[in-house]
């Protein structure tokens, strides 16, 4: 006798979730990607507004290590004085919370043809808004010693320069120094009424590494007939004047009697 089956009605499964789970999906997705863009918009923008370089108060030490700390001592305490005197001017004209750091060494060197040590010191300067930092140009020879000149660094700074004294017999005579940044490829001096190349003036002497480039040379004096003597050309390659870092006169102040 055949076995009869019941089949019974087979019943409908409910159907998965699947559009409320892709929904949870999407809106994750959505949510990373705003995510990520909310955060690449806030890098993009901090990077915008972030203040620039301080340009020379950061740039890292060029020279002869050993000249720099020969006069390690006797610089400081220049720089410190020169620094006491710029806070107590800045104080007078009511910049109260103008403050000098630690200054250190940007660039040490023999400048040769005078028998010179030469040593430009750098510090930071708070509080005062349109200067952050100050330097100091010490040279030292068998007759002189000091800081011979200060100037002030505004932000991104592309040059320090400044004419330092040397006695050569009974005669002062002064040696330029210009410490140019990262970028400072070329450097022309006007003299005899024309812009010239640093490496044709009397007594040159450049040094050139990847952290910068300085030159020094026996000042150009300015002349009633050569009134533009002396002016500063710093490039950002061999004398391409398409693109002038800096023009005008050294910079610092001297600060020598």
């Amino acid at each position: 006798m055949a076995t009869q089956r019941t089949t019974e009605p087979v019943r409908a499964q409910p159907a998965p979730r699947r559009s409320g789970r892709t929904a949870a999906i999407l809106l994750a997705v959505i949510a990373l990607v705003a995510g990520v863009w909310v955060h690449h918009s806030a890098s993009q923008t901090s990077r915008v507004t972030a203040p620039p370089p301080l340009g020379a108060v950061a740039w890292p030490f060029q020279g002869t290590a050993s000249v720099a700390a020969t006069h390690q001592k006797d610089a400081a305490a220049s720089f410190d004085a020169v620094a006491a005197g710029f806070i107590a001017e800045a104080r007078a004209g009511g910049r109260v919370g103008v403050h000098v750091g630690q200054p250190h060494a940007l660039f040490a060197a023999d400048y040769k043809p005078r028998s010179l040590d030469v040593i430009v010191a750098v510090a930071p300067v708070t509080g005062d808004g349109a200067v952050v930092g100050l330097a100091g140009l010490y040279a030292r020879d068998a007759r002189h010693h000091g800081i011979d000149a200060v100037m002030a660094l505004r932000v991104g700074e592309q040059q320090v320069s400044g004419d330092v004294n040397s006695y050569v017999g009974l005669d002062l005579d002064q040696v330029t120094v210009v410490v140019g940044g990262p970028r400072a490829g070329g450097l022309l001096v006007t003299a005899d009424g024309r812009r010239q190349p640093v490496e044709t003036l009397s007594g040159a002497q450049t040094q050139f590494d990847s952290r910068g480039i300085t030159w020094m040379y026996s000042s150009v004096p300015v002349t009633t007939e050569r009134p533009t003597n002396g002016v500063l050309t710093v490039t950002d390659g061999n004398g391409n004047l398409e693109n002038v870092l800096y023009y005008g006169r050294p910079s610092a102040v001297s600060t020598a009697g």
